[in-house]
């Protein structure tokens, strides 16, 4: 939506730009915004939205459940509901996974948390911090 003040006065409105019940079906995820799109977990899926139109420009299904993502510079860390991390690029061109490593076991719901390269993740039985050997230093 996009919000207005009128007259200078300090009221706000809102107006929709698109509105969609076919995409960005977050369940406990928040979409990530980067350069004018939108990526997130979706019923389970990875989605990547125009955020112009709405238009979903991909959607990769995958074992990812309601787990959780992060955004680091050009690139996107997918932590499954299972444990299992990937290292994504974040573009709308295509999916790219760069690879996928097991982290821990347990139900992965927790919000990730990046400092540098270090990743801390949680289940509700165990966590872990984790190094993430980018390969280009992310600009964050």
């Amino acid at each position: 939506e996009r919000i207005h003040s009128e007259n200078g006065n300090g009221t706000l409105t809102a107006e929709s730009v698109w509105s969609s019940r076919k995409v960005l079906k977050t369940k406990l995820t928040s979409p990530l915004i980067h350069d004018g799109y939108a990526y997130s977990l979706s019923n389970g899926f990875m989605e990547c939205v125009r955020l112009l139109d709405g238009e979903q420009m991909w959607k990769r299904r995958g074992r990812f459940g309601h787990g959780q993502v992060l955004m680091a510079g050009n690139f996107i860390l997918l932590h499954s509901e299972s444990g299992e991390l990937s290292l994504l690029e974040a573009t709308p061109e295509e999916y790219r996974e760069f690879g996928t490593l097991k982290t821990i076991d347990g139900v992965c719901w927790n919000t990730l948390c990046l400092s540098g390269n270090k990743l801390l993740v949680r289940s509700e039985i165990e966590a872990a911090c984790i190094e993430i050997p980018f390969t280009q230093s992310p600009q964050l």
